[in-house]
């Protein structure tokens, strides 16, 4: 697509992600081609911070990082003095004042990413935004029209699949059962799933990238004492994309979710998931692409663990569909094209409903 000058302001400031190529944010990085789409990012610093803070005690808005509000500020500018057709705010989370607000000219899209069940309350039904995006089917129910939306969308979350990529596989004589993530994870359930695996299968190694306070909590302290048990602490991009390829599948039960990087991040490099029917893990390949366990017990993920280990074709199998649905649906390019496709309609169809309301 080309334009003389950008059509479309995304607003992409970060959440999440604990490497480089992680993350909602990277959208922006993969939109930069786009001459129809100007971006704007959220550098996190004081004097930002100090601006959004005066503006936010002026009207009157909660405590929150002030340098989203600056952000809100830049955007605010940027639709005042330059012909955008729609402004896209890509963590909405982030900017729950403002999108709260009566609309403006241009109509508003926002993406929304933590699932329902974590909100203290729900979101407003009033509010600025035309175009709801969610990242799961799942989610529809408990979103329906916040902050006032015309439509709600679902588009799924990203990956870089040039950089996640298959590696040498796991070694058959050396089972590793990989544990990554920290948001809504049910570490009680991992830690039982993996006692479980350690009491039948004393050789097989277990590597965990979770934060300090997960892996030092009591909820994990018995995996601790295991001595085939090893800490991955704030990995490097490159570590984490080994863990993934060298491992025999990826067990992560979840409480709840979305979207989820490393769920994700484990479809682009053919690593196996394990986990629980929670949220959205069936828009993302749990069911169809890959085997959910017979039900969220212990014994029932543990089971699917071992069959990945005792069937290696038939894990070769679920990897390489688990990488071809990464390239197929969730590539960035992919994904990029759709929200592209997004801003084309939004700008269709608001204008002429408005001059039909009026």
């Amino acid at each position: 697509m080309t334009s003389a000058q950008p059509r479309f302001l995304l607003v992409a400031d970060q959440l999440g992600g604990q490497c480089g190529y992680s993350g909602i944010h990277q959208l922006a990085r993969f939109m930069k081609a786009e001459s129809s789409v100007r971006i704007i990012n959220t550098p996190d610093t004081r004097l930002r911070r100090l601006a959004g803070k005066a503006w936010s005690v002026l009207r009157g808005w909660p405590k929150r990082n002030q340098s989203q509000t600056f952000t809100e500020l830049e955007a605010d500018w940027a639709l005042a003095t330059s012909p955008f057709a729609s402004v896209h705010f890509l963590v909405g989370e982030n900017h729950d004042p403002y999108l709260s607000q009566p609309p403006g000219k241009q109509p508003v899209i926002a993406t929304v990413h933590m699932p329902a069940s974590v909100w203290e309350s729900p979101l407003p039904k009033i509010g600025r935004v035309d175009t709801l995006v969610l990242l799961t089917a799942h989610a529809q129910e408990g979103f329906a029209g916040a902050w006032g939306a015309r439509q709600t969308v679902v588009i799924p979350h990203g990956v870089d699949t040039d950089f996640f990529h298959p590696g040498v596989g796991p070694d058959p004589a050396q089972p590793s059962i990989l544990v990554v993530g920290r948001f809504l994870r049910d570490f009680p359930l991992t830690a039982t799933t993996v006692m479980h695996l350690a009491s039948r299968h004393p050789d097989w190694h277990f590597d965990f990238v979770v934060p300090d306070a997960a892996w030092n909590g009591p909820e994990l302290a018995a995996v601790r004492a295991l001595p085939n048990a090893q800490w991955h602490d704030r990995v490097d991009d490159e570590t984490l994309r080994a863990l993934y390829q060298k491992s025999t599948c990826h067990l992560t039960p979840m409480k709840d979710c979305t979207a989820n990087n490393s769920i994700v991040e484990s479809l682009a490099c053919g690593l196996p998931i394990v986990t629980t029917d929670r949220g959205g893990v069936r828009d993302y390949g749990a069911g169809s692409v890959y085997p959910l366990p017979a039900d969220d017990s212990a014994t029932a993920l543990a089971a699917l663990c071992e069959r990945y280990v005792a069937e290696p074709t038939w894990r070769a199998g679920i990897a390489a569909a688990s990488r071809a649905f990464a390239v197929e649906v969730l590539a960035w390019p992919v994904i990029a094209r759709r929200h592209l496709a997004l801003y084309e309609q939004v700008a269709a169809t608001v204008p002429a409903a408005r001059a039909r309301a009026a």
